[in-house]
């Protein structure tokens, strides 16, 4: 008789270790970053790793089609990275308003740098703020060609960001058969509750929470992308 086990994706929001080896838990990483000089000296700040509705501001993205995932997987819904950026950044501008800040734009050319980034971190399975070669976040809106520079209280801020690891799924059931997995059964996570977890999970995070609540802010993009083993990588930028 076919034995059946279902494995979690999700059992504490800050838990580091993935289960069985096979899904990660959500997870921010490395507490977010910002980059600040005053009288032409760089100040780096970096905590260590510690633990609603969409604003109308639309979810197409022109040359981005809703993506179908591994059809293998029984009842794979099509994940719509764009309009899960746009829910995400609709929820960040409601806990600004919420502490009585104004809210961030929506940032094409670092949306652009987030989403490319995205995919690195997807495609070649590493979390962090640096890449493989070295590279953080600064080094990337160089070679994106963008500049960042915000003056408020004798500083200039040049930038800052935020990561968080997910997944499409909550639970994953497997069928066994004399120890051989015949199938899987995923229980797929409504895009709004992946959004709402990613900013609650900063939100509870100090140095993620800094950057979203840093007044200074005047835009942010989001980038999202999904790996072949259904963890869905975000990067937040903010200028």
């Amino acid at each position: 008789m076919p034995a059946r086990r279902a494995v979690p994706a999700v059992a504490a929001l800050m838990l580091t270790m993935a289960f069985l080896g096979c899904v990660q838990p959500p997870e921010p990483a490395g507490g977010g970053q910002s980059v600040a000089s005053k009288n032409g000296t760089e100040a780096g700040t970096e905590t260590p790793l510690d633990g609603k509705s969409a604003e109308a501001i639309g979810t197409s993205c022109p040359g981005r089609e809703p993506a179908a995932l591994d059809a293998s997987a029984e009842g794979a819904p099509a994940f719509d990275a764009c309009a899960l950026e746009r829910q995400v950044h609709g929820l960040i501008n409601e806990e600004r308003r919420k502490q009585g800040l104004d809210v961030v734009e929506w940032n094409g050319a670092l949306s652009s740098i987030a989403l490319a980034y995205s995919k690195d971190m997807a495609s070649r399975s590493f979390f962090s703020h640096y890449s493989p070669e070295g590279a953080g976040f600064s080094d990337r809106y160089a070679a994106a060609g963008f500049e960042c520079s915000v003056e408020a209280g004798g500083y200039v801020y040049m930038g800052g960001e935020n990561l968080f690891r997910n997944s499409l799924f909550s639970t994953a059931t497997y069928t066994e058969v004399h120890g051989t997995v015949q199938s899987v059964e995923y229980d797929w996570t409504p895009m709004e509750s992946i959004a709402q977890s990613i900013v609650a999970g900063w939100m509870e995070s100090p140095g993620h929470r800094k950057n979203i609540l840093e007044p200074h802010w005047e835009s942010e993009g989001i980038g999202v992308a999904v790996a072949s083993d259904y963890k869905v990588y975000i990067t937040e930028n903010f200028c």
